[in-house]
């Protein structure tokens, strides 16, 4: 069924109003057609509501022929009506077929007139403009009174807070994308790692986004079908399959795009700051830069390189069109050039960066124009290569050094200790916990871990490598390469054997018995206090030391071999006990009528030192004095003495304790320092000494010096030699000059030599020594300390011309020439200049003469020989030939 629409309405919707009311009588025709217009509020109906008036509209209506009927209009929203008060009530006429209103009973006519007879149901009947009621079909009357104006609803709010969402989404991420390949635009520093963590977090928002969006569709569209009655369900279905379409859209889609933002490389925009791709050594590999997050450049680092060949190509060939590249280098920022093989398109070379901080690197691209031949050098800064930090690397010997190259470290020859240090890695990556693994031999085992610094010995020549990874620092393994050269010494090392409580013995082993090694020095060093403890030299090689302090030690060996080569050793740091004091003295001594002392040295050389903590005395009687200076740690009850033989030696001071040594035999001299009388926490510090007295006490000197010019006059002196046997007495000198001549068994103590220097074997070095025997057959040879050195004999030759003193001569004129010399020639060649020469032996031609037949400028010259041997002397004279 339809709604009835009265005549010259503008809208089909009825009013609804109710009905229960009495319907007033019909008015006359007169008063209906003068009423004024009415108001009408449109108010929104639904289609099969089952009111009143929506029953009644669906009667036929029975309009008079001549009256046209007003089409149906589209349903409207509608209002019910609100009548001005003031407005009076409309019936229709008694007998007017009309409208008709259905079984509405009766209604009361509020006007006194007569009804008509067929007027049994009126309706009330208001659209957007009154209808007048006459019997003459009159055109309606429409007036518009609704608002102009569009309003958003829900749905196209929500459409276009999604579409602003999708452009804003897109903006941001071609704005990412855009950064990572034009990095340049926005200053050329962009972390990539950073823009593409921006890019992973945009894309997981957004595929979220459309997921949650779909998932909702899904829910939508899946309850609207299973609900709606109507015929009409495609638009829901394909509600559906759109939001499935999305849903799936969105895993799907997430997964591609996150694993190709994932693989973005800093390599593929075009940009001179990636045209080369830089490569850090490590334990798995060389690793590149670009695409390693968080690896660090840490100095030293031998980095290595290669062209990106996307880039150059892009960039380089486009730049030169028509130019043939002939050579491609990069500049290392340290001092190094390497090239590059523009087949492989890999760097020959590392580039080794030993300290912390930026270096500008290059490229050097040579190029030639095919066109005229000309060749041009284009140069491309790549950009700063930081480094970031540096491990500390030194040699016992010293700072390490670089070979020629400057692409390997040296750190020495073998045996070396090499001291590796990594603090400064930790502080400049603000590292809190010091984890730290070694892998010192290069060899896949971690020999230290969370040792920060370190000292190792390579006792083996040959490349090394050393990896080490910091647990602040992710997973990598750094690695650093060094060269530990050959040495022509044999290798020798301490192994420190404790013995007991702080005593130690250090024999050395050496890995060459072919070479003898003459001379060992110890030197023991307290690292803690750097400071040298002890000294000692000995032949033997072994050394039993008692540590008097306690802490951190280390053996610092100097060894000889009969070669006269030298070389070091330095053995693994010693921990020692703790020890209650340490105690700085020292030892000297005099004889009994000197006034003034020595200091006891510790090289086994004079009349009383110090060997392997033995006192060694060689002549009775001596005076010793022993003084005792810093104690650590002392205390106001701090008390020193000094004991010989277990015998307290006296002191004013408690510092100097002296005291006469005149009986033979083996003696022992104890330095002892307590706290409050315990001496069960004293220090004891036992020196033995030792009587080693000399039968024979050998002195030789030079008497004028030891240095003069061939021929040298030396005179030596043996007088002073003494004999500690008083029933003895010396018989024989024997003198050895040292160059050959020797004179044996002669009573002379005092003798003159003359040397001369040895022009065939270019010697002038000797060292004279004499043998004294004694009358209980002792002997004793004794070498002068400092070598007679003697100095090649000056010889000098002069060349003038005693008939043409101004050394201007004519054409033809005789010219004499004299050659003056303080040697003695055997050969003599004359070379005059013009291609004549003269040669003769001894002074046969000491004043030729010669004239010249052509004008110019004549050097003459003079080869000699001299018949000592002497070194061949050329002379010149310069003569100048006139035309007459």
């Amino acid at each position: 069924m339809t709604e009835t629409q009265g005549q010259g309405a503008s809208t089909n919707q009825p009013i609804k109003q109710p009905v229960n009311q009495p319907i007033p009588q019909t008015p006359p025709a007169a008063a209906v057609n003068s009423l004024p217009p009415l108001r009408t509020v449109v108010a929104p109906t639904e289609p099969n509501r089952g009111t009143a008036p929506a029953t009644h509209a669906q009667a036929q209506v029975n309009a008079a022929p001549t009256q046209p009927l007003t089409p149906p209009l589209q349903p409207q929203q509608t209002q019910t009506t609100t009548l001005p008060p003031q407005q009076p009530k409309v019936t229709l006429p008694p007998k007017q077929e009309g409208i008709a209103i259905g079984n509405l009973p009766p209604m009361k006519s509020q006007t006194p007139q007569t009804a008509a007879p067929n007027a049994q149901k009126v309706a009330w009947t208001t659209q957007a403009s009154h209808a007048q009621v006459s019997q003459t079909p009159r055109k309606p009357e429409i007036r518009n009174t609704q608002k102009r104006g569009a309003k958003i609803g829900i749905r196209g709010f929500i459409i276009g807070c999604f579409l602003f969402l999708l452009f804003v989404f897109g903006v941001i991420g071609v704005g990412l994308y855009y950064i990572i390949q034009n990095p340049e635009e926005v200053g050329g520093n962009i972390n990539i790692d950073t823009v593409k963590q921006g890019l992973q977090i945009f894309a997981v928002l957004f595929f979220w986004f459309l997921f949650f969006l779909g998932f909702g569709m899904i829910v939508v569209n899946a309850y609207r079908l299973s609900t709606k009655k109507e015929w009409s369900k495609v638009p829901n279905v394909f509600g559906l399959l759109l939001a499935i379409f999305i849903v799936g859209g969105s895993l799907g889609g997430g997964v591609v795009v996150l694993q190709n933002i994932n693989n973005i490389a800093w390599s593929d925009s075009p940009r001179t700051s990636n045209i080369i791709l830089a490569k850090v050594p490590t334990k798995v590999g060389p690793r590149y830069l670009h695409n390693s997050p968080g690896l660090q450049v840490i100095a030293p680092v031998s980095m290595t390189f290669e062209l990106n060949r996307t880039v150059f190509d892009r960039t380089m060939l486009n730049t030169i069109q028509g130019n043939e590249i002939q050579r491609v280098a990069l500049d290392c920022g340290n001092e190094q050039v390497i090239n590059a093989d523009l087949n492989s398109y890999q760097f020959a070379w590392s580039c080794l960066l030993t300290k912390k901080g930026n270096y500008p690197v290059q490229l050097i691209v040579t190029h030639v124009d095919r066109t005229n031949g000309v060749q041009q050098e284009t140069v491309i800064p790549t950009g700063n290569l930081p480094v970031t930090s540096e491990l500390s690397l030194s040699t016992s010997q010293g700072e390490y050094t670089l070979n020629d190259a400057k692409t390997e470290i040296n750190v020495g020859k073998a045996p070396t200790k090499v001291l590796f240090d990594a603090n400064k890695i930790f502080e400049d990556y603000g590292i809190a916990e010091y984890q730290i693994d070694w892998d010192i031999e290069g060899d896949g085992i971690w020999d230290k871990t969370d040792d920060v610094s370190f000292a190792h010995n390579y006792k083996k020549p040959g490349i090394m490598t050393l990896y080490y990874t910091i647990t602040g620092l992710g997973e990598y393994v750094y690695q650093v390469n060094f060269r530990v050269g050959q040495n022509e010494v044999p290798i020798c090392e301490i192994t420190p054997q404790l013995i007991q409580d702080t005593t130690y013995n250090l024999p050395i082993a050496c890995d060459d018995l072919g070479t003898p090694i003459v001379e060992y020095n110890y030197e023991i060093i307290n690292i803690d206090r750097e400071r040298t403890v002890t000294t000692e030299k000995t032949k033997r090689p072994t050394m039993r030391y008692t540590f008097t302090q306690w802490g951190d030690y280390v053996i610092r060996l100097t060894y000889l071999t009969n070669e006269g080569k030298k070389w070091f050793y330095e053995s693994e740091t010693i921990s020692v006990g703790k020890v209650i004091h340490d105690v700085d003295y020292t030892i000297s001594y005099k004889w009994v009528n000197d006034n003034d002392y020595q200091r006891v040295t510790q090289w086994g050389e004079g009349d009383v030192f110090s060997q392997e903590w033995n006192l060694v005395l060689t002549t009775l009687p001596v005076v010793l004095k022993v003084e005792i200076g810093a104690i650590s740690p002392i205390t106001n009850n701090t008390k020193s003495q000094v004991l010989f033989n277990g015998e307290p030696i006296l002191s004013t001071d408690d510092k100097t304790f002296t005291f006469e040594v005149t009986t033979q035999g083996d003696q022992k001299l104890e330095i002892q320092v307590t706290e409050s009388d315990d001496e069960e926490q004293a220090t004891n510090i036992l020196i033995p000494v030792i009587l080693d007295q000399a039968q024979i006490i050998g002195s030789l000197e030079a008497i004028g010096g030891t240095v003069g010019f061939d021929p040298f006059e030396a005179r030596f002196d043996a007088t002073t030699t003494t004999l500690t046997d008083p029933e003895d007495e010396i018989i024989y000198f024997t003198w050895d000059f040292g160059d050959g001549e020797v004179k044996k068994n002669t009573s002379q103590g005092t003798i003159k030599h003359t040397y001369i220097y040895d022009l065939e074997k270019e010697n002038g070095e000797y060292m004279p020594s004499v043998t004294i025997k004694t009358k209980k057959w002792l002997e004793e040879t004794i070498q002068l300390e400092n070598p007679i050195l003697v100095k090649k004999r000056s010889i000098k030759a002069t060349i003038r011309s005693d008939s043409h003193i101004s050394q201007i001569a004519g054409r033809g004129e005789t010219i004499t020439l004299s050659l003056t010399t303080d040697g003695d020639p055997s050969t003599i060649i004359w070379d005059f200049g013009d291609g004549n020469t003269l040669e003769c032996n001894g002074r046969s031609c000491l004043e030729p003469t010669i004239n010249y037949e052509e004008a110019g400028e004549y050097t003459i010259k003079a080869d000699i020989t001299f018949s000592d041997g002497n070194e061949t002397i050329t002379d010149g004279l310069k003569m100048i030939i006139e035309d007459e």
